[in-house]
């Protein structure tokens, strides 16, 4: 059972109204489909940075770009296959979670985090925290902040399960489109301040009382939610990636198109037979548009096909 205690304080009440009305000039901020591409990209990259120094990994970010992009050429297992479940993660969270009505499940969280090795947790605990969190919803960024410290409670605080939590906490931000545009990044605002939010945290556990730690988690997501508006306004961004990268071939955007009736699926030997290629060639489209974000992945082995959505 969830013993602890907060307050909706006038000062979260503003900071949650700021959030929103953001969040609103982000939603209707006109940008061409490239330009968003590259801000999600290095926003994506930024993520997984964040994630990895969390947990004591401390990779730059063109070693992060190897694992993604399949170039790398001495990998360290381990890393690589960090990088690439954390990256799964958020496209997971993405596909299925956006703007879903559906109430979480214990069983829900652990498909979710099945591909990350750190992945510990009581399914008990997690059925009680998902309740605790959805019985009487509050405001989306209140919910994520109650997601990130009730895991934190129910597994060891360690360098491993926090980039665990945040994750936990970022499903709820996509439910209700508090994503901005897939740019959140609860792990960057915790980086800034370690010690502070780990002070917050433990005063929150040990206390039982959620008021304070609610307050410094929404300051931080109105902060970052400015952040990624004046980002967005400021328009191209430097990117990471050779002009080349965001590139799309004619046969690849056909294979988009082939994606556009909803629930349609496609596997490799479906774009070999449709376009004549061989399974490298497919299996390259496939990649860069998977790498993209453009389609999502899903299966294993020979069982593997994409979708758009």
């Amino acid at each position: 059972m969830m013993n602890f205690s907060y307050t909706l304080t006038p000062s979260l009440k503003q900071e949650l109204e700021n959030i929103q009305r953001t969040r609103n000039k982000i939603l209707v901020e006109l940008i061409p489909p490239k330009a968003e591409l590259e801000i999600q990209w290095e926003e994506t990259l930024l993520r997984i940075h964040d994630l990895l120094k969390l947990s004591g990994e401390n990779l730059k970010k063109s070693q992060i770009v190897d694992s993604l992009t399949f170039s790398q050429k001495k990998k360290d297992p381990r890393q690589f296959q960090t990088v690439l479940s954390y990256k799964n993660v958020y496209d997971l969270i993405r596909q299925n979670w956006k703007l879903n009505p559906q109430k979480l499940q214990a069983k829900d969280i652990e498909a979710l985090f099945k591909t990350v090795p750190a992945f510990k947790a009581d399914t008990k605990g997690v059925a009680h925290v998902v309740e605790f969190i959805q019985v009487n919803p509050e405001h989306p960024v209140v919910q994520a902040a109650l997601a990130l410290i009730l895991f934190s409670s129910i597994t060891p605080q360690n360098q491993e399960n926090l980039p665990i939590s945040i994750l936990f906490s970022t499903v709820f931000l996509y439910k209700s489109g508090f994503d901005f545009r897939d740019n959140v990044n609860i792990a960057e605002f915790i980086i800034e301040d370690l010690s502070r939010f780990q002070e917050l945290l433990s005063g929150a556990l040990r206390d039982k009382n959620l008021s304070s730690y609610l307050e410094y988690f929404s300051q931080n997501i109105a902060l970052q939610a400015e952040r990624i508006l004046k980002k967005i306004e400021k328009g191209p961004i430097q990117s990471s990636m050779p002009n080349h990268f965001y590139q799309i071939s004619e046969r690849q955007k056909s294979i988009l198109s082939l994606l556009n009736r909803p629930g349609l699926k496609i596997t490799n030997k479906t774009v070999q037979q449709y376009f004549k290629v061989s399974q490298i060639t497919a299996s390259r489209d496939l990649v860069k548009l998977a790498t993209l974000g453009l389609i999502f992945s899903a299966g294993k082995g020979r069982s593997v096909y994409y979708t758009k959505i």
